[in-house]
């Protein structure tokens, strides 16, 4: 029989203080939590033979692992409204972090079923890792607004993250973005089926640290080796170092209209974008002479720019209500830069990261139909004559034909239809 007990106790919530200093001025400090604690027992008993084997295999293990974030963050906030002029000024300081503690052990050869723990049985193999992750900003926001209908706003931010290398854990991210309330003005007065047009556009960078923990450090692991006759216990170097490794970063610019009409009867939103993401943050391919086959560096940089349309639809109201929403999505993306590095994926490697392609195009031999002879398939061979051209005759052996970029598994669009319908 197998017995497994699962246990999962989390504690999360937050709090804050907010004390107006003067009228216009006030501070407000914030914390939150969230405690994850986790425990797994398991057991395979010696009357349980596993998938024909002829001879049982007791077996257990035991797991448990805590988490705990914590965030806090004090801010400064000014708002002053002076005849038809509003300012708002936000700034700011944060941190967080992550702690995790995991074990991990298991046991084998239980000689009977009544001790169902790890102590019944000998231990074989177990694990602990310990890690953390601490992330520090501080900010600048300003937004301003004329008569409500012409807003201008800024934002800059300063992070720092435990995961980059020494030197470069700091990355800035400015951004501003503009919008034009149309409706509200006077020429829009008399046009009483708009009721809500915004023209608005913007600009800015963001980053990206999402990798493991350590990924600058040049991590030790258990490394044993032979001292003489004797099996001897070491330490060893399991991952490579980067000092240099620092934030990804993107940048952005969005164009978009808002619209309702007939109050809100008919509303949605028309998007433009264009994003360009560089120093991105890969494992890269190193020489195999390191002693390690990758090592993560902020390498290449790739585009996505496409269009996106929103409408939404109240088609009845009162007691029986039908609402639509349609969206459709166009978008395209290509990698830009990729300094020759081969990334490959998928089924037999047939997705590849090809400069100039969006990610994960099929790269594989190009299908040139059936020979109708005896029924085998054929494949262009696409290697290079003397003059530079493609050979382009056919080859029933896969292997003697060259891979190429032959399709993209990225759609062309995105488009949902959603009809709800209630009564009440």
């Amino acid at each position: 029989a197998i017995k497994e007990n699962i246990r999962n106790l989390r504690i999360f919530g937050n709090s804050y203080l907010k004390y107006n200093i003067l009228p216009d001025l006030s501070f407000k400090t914030y914390i939150g939590i969230d405690l994850d604690n986790y425990q797994q027992s398991y057991y395979k008993g010696v009357s349980l033979l596993y998938r024909g084997a002829t001879r049982p295999d007791p077996f257990a293990k035991s797991s448990t692992s805590q988490g705990l974030n914590w965030i806090w963050e004090n801010t400064l906030d000014y708002s002053k409204t002076f005849n038809e002029h509003t300012l708002t000024l936000l700034g700011g300081y944060t941190a967080q972090k992550q702690n995790n503690d995991l074990q991990f052990i298991q046991a084998n050869s239980f000689p009977d079923d009544q001790v169902k723990t790890i102590s019944g049985g000998i231990v074989t193999g177990g694990s602990a890792v310990k890690e953390q992750w601490t992330l520090v900003s501080a900010l600048a926001r300003a937004n301003y607004s004329y008569k409500d209908k012409y807003l201008l706003s800024a934002l800059i931010r300063s992070d720092k993250s435990s995961r980059f290398g020494t030197g470069n854990q700091t990355g800035i991210f400015p951004s501003v973005s503009a919008g034009w309330r149309i409706d509200q003005e006077s020429f829009m007065a008399n046009i009483e089926s708009i009721n809500e047009l915004k023209l608005r556009a913007s600009y800015g960078y963001t980053g990206n640290f999402q990798i493991p923990n350590y990924g600058a450090i040049g991590l030790l692991n258990n490394a044993n080796y032979v001292f003489g006759n004797a099996l001897v216990s070491g330490i060893g170097r399991s991952t490579l170092n980067n000092d240099q490794l620092s934030w990804e970063s993107k940048k952005q610019l969005d164009i978009g209209l808002d619209f309702g009409l007939f109050n809100d009867r008919i509303y949605g939103g028309f998007d433009y974008y264009n994003s360009v993401t560089s120093d991105l943050l890969l494992n890269v391919n190193v020489p195999a002479t390191t002693g390690f086959n990758s090592v993560v560096k902020n390498l290449g940089a790739l585009e996505n720019k496409g269009f996106e349309f929103v409408l939404n639809t109240q088609n009845t109201v009162g007691a029986f209500k039908w609402n639509t929403s349609f969206n459709v999505a166009l978008n395209q993306g290509k990698v830009t830069d990729i300094q020759g590095q081969v990334i490959e994926g998928g089924v037999s490697s047939m997705n590849r990261v090809v400069e100039g392609y969006p990610i994960g195009v099929f790269f594989t031999p190009e299908f040139a139909g059936v020979d109708p002879t005896n029924g085998d398939a054929l494949f262009f061979k696409n290697t290079k004559n003397a003059d530079g051209s493609l050979d382009r005759t056919t080859t029933n052996n896969y292997n003697e034909a060259q891979r190429i970029v032959a399709g993209d598994p990225n759609p062309d669009v995105i488009f949902g239809l959603t009809n709800n319908f209630s009564f009440k």
